[in-house]
């Protein structure tokens, strides 16, 4: 009869980074919707080839494996045409160690540094 409570209550279960993940994809496809259709007959709008080439990046990167830092730093990477598998193991950690730097990465956020403060 445990075994049950305790399968339930592990299935209900979510993964924080994936939850927050879907929460800000959803949040900017909306945005960039409204976007796209408040200026569609704008005279200095472009086809929206842009935004909808933006809208599959996004979705892209939603499919991709990895902590939602690394998903982040894919894209980023692919935007300026750099492969991040192609990577090695010590270009991958210059390149996160450069972007904690930005506003797009802030020290932390990765799981493993979860509750850790610096001093």
């Amino acid at each position: 009869e445990n075994d049950l409570y305790m399968s339930t209550l592990k299935l209900g279960q979510i993964d924080e980074d994936e939850y927050f993940g879907r929460v800000l994809y959803d949040e900017l496809v909306a945005i960039l919707k409204n976007i796209k259709t408040e200026h569609r007959k704008d005279k200095t709008t472009s086809d929206g080839a842009m935004i909808d080439n933006l809208m599959k990046e996004l979705e892209d990167a939603q499919k991709l494996e990895g902590s939602a830092d690394e998903k982040k730093i894919r894209t980023a990477l692919k935007t300026i045409g750099i492969n991040y598998d192609k990577l090695t193991e010590d270009e991958r950690k210059l390149i996160k160690k450069i972007l904690y730097k930005t506003a797009m990465l802030k020290p932390g956020t990765l799981a493993g540094n979860r509750g850790k403060h610096r001093r």
